[in-house]
């Protein structure tokens, strides 16, 4: 006679179910984690994922005075807390910052809290140095230690934290994003529309993915792609950029600057297939996209572990990346080959001789078909090590420890 296990009551609390690669992140694991799941979703009531489980709407408004803020932040905890007190969940995973403190400040009797950090804080630090953001990251600290599992998405990661607070050692996990590679390599095969697949077709292509905001580093990408075209043979070259956020207009109207025309679809979601540079918004499938076009470019200034990256590769596309703090490296070098090309970050004063680079690299590759299959032939091989199911085999044995 076997026993069956009762499941266990498991709380995933993201930013918001519209997005972002921690959103990404939660619906996976919210859709294959064999326990009771409920999400609580915090500050966004769109939704762009699809999640398992019971599903909680909290949309708090943001306030602009001190007084409000402080109000509402004791009020979210207090919210927090209720929804677990109904559910009372044997473990709450929270993703990203704001998550992860009312994960912690919210935490009931018996539940065990894991919170999960997905970017590399350090340029954040070096760059804001204010009283304030010192007394922030001692808070930060503090809630960390009163977790039971801090996960970290890189190596990198994992050891900045271990370096800046020894009393975190024992709590720190590095679990890798996990993709499903077969899933997304059935839905790179979906068609984009013909207009755009024949000028595919016949023009050489980059693609990026990503929030439209500083940190992703289009602004950047725009400059090298500027200079890409000035090549005779890449005159023609396309530049795809999908993703929302508050930098489109800047980014467009920076391109158009740049002497590139640049389209985003119209109200009837037309666009100007003359266009250098297509701004394509969010897109639910955005594999079909990069599997038709030449090469994945992320011109990231910083990640924590970049799910973007392991896609684009699982979409057997020949990738292009910034060595930038964290995750690239760890994707990319391999023993003896590298499994895409990693180049400088654009953190130096100095950018002319990095956007050099980066042309000549890119232009290099668009023109030589051997390298391009060489590369989509390892992007593909490597990818199977992020496999979901994989990732998940690691979240259940850690939901499991006693």
């Amino acid at each position: 006679m076997s026993l069956t296990l009762e499941k266990q009551r498991i709380l995933i609390i993201t930013p918001s179910k519209y997005g972002g690669g921690a959103e990404r992140a939660a619906s996976r694991l919210s859709k294959h984690l064999d326990e009771e799941i409920h999400v609580l979703s915090l500050f966004d009531k769109d939704e762009s994922y699809d999640f398992g489980g019971f599903i909680y709407n909290v949309h708090f408004e943001p306030r602009k005075s001190l007084l409000g803020k402080v109000l509402s932040f004791f009020k979210r905890i207090h919210t927090v807390k209720s929804i677990k007190r109904r559910i009372k969940p044997d473990v709450s995973i929270s993703f990203m910052t704001q998550p992860n403190i009312l994960n912690v400040l919210s935490k009931i009797r018996s539940e065990r809290v894991f919170v999960s950090i997905r970017n590399y804080p350090l340029l954040k630090d070096q760059e804001d140095r204010s009283m304030l953001n010192k007394l922030m990251n001692f808070g930060y600290t503090y809630v960390l230690r009163k977790a039971n599992k801090v996960i970290t998405v890189s190596k990198g990661i994992e050891e900045y934290y271990r370096k800046k607070d020894p009393k975190l050692t024992n709590k720190l996990k590095t679990i890798y994003n996990g993709v499903d590679v077969n899933g997304i390599f059935h839905d790179s095969k979906e068609s984009v529309q013909s207009e755009l697949e024949s000028l595919l077709s016949n023009k050489p292509s980059l693609i990026n993915i990503g929030k439209l905001e500083y940190q992703k580093g289009q602004v950047h990408l725009i400059d090298i792609f500027s200079e890409i075209k000035k090549e005779k043979a890449l005159s023609d070259a396309v530049l795809l950029i999908l993703g929302d956020g508050r930098l489109k207009s800047e980014l467009m109207e920076y391109a158009s600057k740049k002497g590139l025309v640049v389209t985003t679809a119209d109200e009837l979601g037309k666009y100007n297939f003359d266009a250098d540079i297509f701004f394509l918004g969010f897109q639910k499938n955005p594999y079909k996209y990069v599997r038709n076009t030449d090469l994945f470019v992320l011109s990231s200034l910083y990640e924590g572990f970049p799910n973007a990256l392991i896609e684009a590769m699982a979409c057997e596309s020949p990738v292009v990346s910034a060595d930038c703090l964290t995750g690239p490296a760890e994707i990319l070098k391999g023993p003896k080959e590298n499994y895409g090309v990693l180049l400088p970050t654009f953190t130096q004063t100095n950018l002319e001789p990095i956007y050099s680079q980066w042309g000549k690299e890119i232009s290099n590759l668009l023109l030589d078909k051997h390298r391009l299959s060489y590369f989509a032939s390892a992007s593909k091989s490597r990818s199977q090590t992020f496999e979901l199911s994989n990732i998940i085999d690691v979240w259940k044995q850690l939901i499991n420890e006693s």
